[in-house]
């Protein structure tokens, strides 16, 4: 893979179709008929809404530190620690302001830069990476942008290192006011601002995060979302940073595992876009998306009637109680109304070994007793399969 860099002039405005680009000295601005982003080191750091005059993010807050640049596995440790499923600060889950982000090449005062036209779309590229220890002089971050037909501003995210171990790219919007609401799929929906407990917040996977869509709302009934129409829905992170001076966010796509051999990662792509409207509204066009693109699955889903029926959930870690306690819970409960969750199955120890599915010894012959007796059951599963 090659790419090749343009010169660009000190300020420059280029008409692309109906993107605007706007160029200065480490920094350019895209513009939609809806929309104004400023990008920086390959992060948003400022975004207006051209119609209602709102500022999203402002780049006067200058507040970075959120995972940006170029994912490259340097720190299996610290990948783990950055890539918790459930960063959330009332559990004290979430990470220190000052957590070193070893695995992320970000771009910096001495990478090249350059921004260009190809065709409908503006690509922008920098050129030298660097963790803030190590610099990889040949590793590349790449961000184009476009317009869809629905007028939302799309972005996909590209990255390149020769030597190896790539592994994802987060898209950050930073600087965002602390009196903006983050809405996101996390148990059903959760809001946070930027006036809780400083830190790093990591979600991933079902249920920590249900959908790649994230919410941002403003009093006055104004919205922004960034999400994914992305029909094989492949394995991103969300991560929301709060200061005390400001909030960001960042969704982050990721490669499939292992990553020791990706030498590059490419995006699906991303849509941004502003909403007059709470973030139902915003949600909407990612709802709409889902259900016409999954309407055969959600009809088959949706036939089976016995999940409508269960009303109670009892939780095993790992062994089925023994007959004459699921023969006094049948006597006391429904069964058609009860549900067994076993949380490992598996023999391994719990997430560990994936993806080793071999079934803990007893686990069979307790689901067939299960059903002996009435009752479903139904086994946990890591979905992202493997692990590190």
């Amino acid at each position: 893979m090659k790419y090749y860099f343009a010169v660009i002039c000190p300020f420059l405005i280029l008409n692309v179709f109906a993107l605007d680009l706007q160029v200065k000295k480490n920094e350019f601005t895209v513009q939609t008929k809806r929309l104004s982003a400023t990008v920086r080191d390959g992060n948003i750091i400022e975004l207006r809404d051209i119609q209602q005059g709102i500022f999203w993010c402002e780049s006067n807050l200058a507040d970075y530190g959120i995972p940006s640049g170029l994912g490259v596995l340097s720190d299996i440790p610290n990948l783990r620690k950055t890539h918790i499923p459930w960063g959330e600060p009332t559990l004290n889950q979430h990470l220190s302001l000052d957590t070193p982000l070893l695995n992320y090449y970000k771009p910096t005062e001495q990478s090249k830069m350059s921004v260009r036209k190809e065709g409908d779309k503006i690509l922008a590229i920098w050129q030298g990476l660097s963790n803030d220890i190590k610099t990889l002089e040949n590793a590349e971050l790449r961000i184009e942008f476009g317009e869809a037909k629905d007028g939302a501003l799309t972005i996909r995210t590209a990255g390149i290192n020769p030597k190896k171990n790539v592994f994802g790219i987060p898209l950050p919007l930073i600087n965002i006011p602390n009196h903006v609401k983050f809405i996101f799929a996390n148990f059903g929906g959760m809001e946070y601002d930027g006036f809780g407990t400083p830190g790093l917040m990591p979600f991933g996977g079902a249920p920590f995060v249900e959908a790649p869509l994230m919410i941002l709302q403003q009093e006055g009934g104004n919205s922004l979302g960034l999400w994914m129409e992305d029909p094989s829905i492949r394995p991103f992170y969300v991560f929301f940073r709060r200061s005390g001076k400001s909030i960001s966010l960042a969704m982050e796509n990721l490669a499939l595992m292992p990553f020791e051999n990706n030498v590059d990662f490419f995006s699906p792509e991303l849509k941004l876009d502003v909403f007059k409207g709470d973030w139902k509204t915003a949600a909407t066009p990612y709802r709409d998306w889902y259900r016409e693109y999954f309407k055969n699955e959600l009809a088959i889903r949706d036939n089976v009637k016995w999940v409508d029926q269960i009303k109670a959930i009892f939780d095993i870690y790992m062994n089925v109680p023994d007959d004459n306690t699921l023969s006094s819970m049948a006597e006391n409960y429904p069964a058609s109304k009860v549900m067994f969750q076993v949380w490992n199955a598996r023999a391994p120890s719990f997430d560990r070994e994936l993806p080793d599915w071999t079934p803990r010894e007893g686990y069979i012959d307790g689901v067939s007793r299960l059903h002996k007796y009435g009752f479903k059951v139904m086994a946990y599963v890591n979905t992202y399969c493997a692990n590190y």
